[in-house]
């Protein structure tokens, strides 16, 4: 098990327990046991068995038994996807922490199946980014592989050709696709940043000096 994943757990687990689970305590015998079915109940693609399996691994329970594969778009629903056997006070002590974990990224799973989906036949590319949840990074970039995405959008970029010419054009390749980036001939505006053919000497483009002391551009929106 991947120490990042157990700590993600036991953190998770520290922030749902507290000093304990006083409820459990309170009204199930310390001798009692029982059984937990994960049940999938909408069509989609589950994932995050994984981290699942770790958070009851931590409070005590047994092994987690997988029924059904995860990564997987199924539409055949209810189905029982895992189920997990042992003290009772600790399958009600990981539950919520462990079914936060499966429903967060089984989302993230499918929706990304929906997508990828959506654009089958077009020739498009989704692609990810690292706009990702603090701490959940390799889990969810995790998820969105099994939802049917192989790469991330700076992982492509890094493997594009970059080349430099003499007059600072960058030219970048990928089979039919070509981007092209020149300096500009124009002059920079002091107050707008845009680079206009109409900058004066004070460094205001047409645009700003007609803001500033004209009538202004017309405004749709206020």
């Amino acid at each position: 098990m991947d120490a990042s994943l157990r700590e993600l757990a036991e953190r998770a687990l520290a922030e749902d327990l507290g000093t304990g689970d006083i409820t459990a305590e309170a009204i199930v015998p310390p001798e009692a046991r029982a059984t937990a079915r994960i049940v999938q109940k909408q069509a989609g693609v589950v994932f995050g068995l994984d981290v699942v399996e770790e958070v009851f691994r931590q409070v005590g329970a047994d092994d987690l038994e997988r029924l059904e594969a995860e990564g997987e778009w199924r539409d055949s629903v209810p189905v029982d996807v895992a189920s997990v056997s042992g003290d009772a006070r600790a399958l009600l002590a990981g539950e919520r922490t462990a079914l936060n974990f499966l429903c967060h990224l089984s989302g993230v799973a499918t929706l990304t199946a929906r997508f990828a989906g959506a654009v089958t036949g077009t020739g498009a590319t989704i692609l990810d980014t690292r706009k990702t949840t603090p701490g959940l990074r390799s889990l969810e970039k995790a998820a969105v592989r099994a939802g049917g995405f192989t790469l991330d959008e700076r992982k492509r970029l890094a493997s594009l050709a970059f080349r430099h010419t003499a007059d600072y054009d960058i030219a970048v390749a990928e089979a039919d696709t070509a981007v092209k980036v020149a300096p500009s001939a124009d002059s920079k505006c002091d107050r707008c940043w845009h680079y206009r053919s109409d900058v004066d000497e004070d460094g205001l483009c047409g645009r700003c000096r007609s803001n500033l002391n004209g009538p202004g551009e017309p405004r749709e929106f206020v």
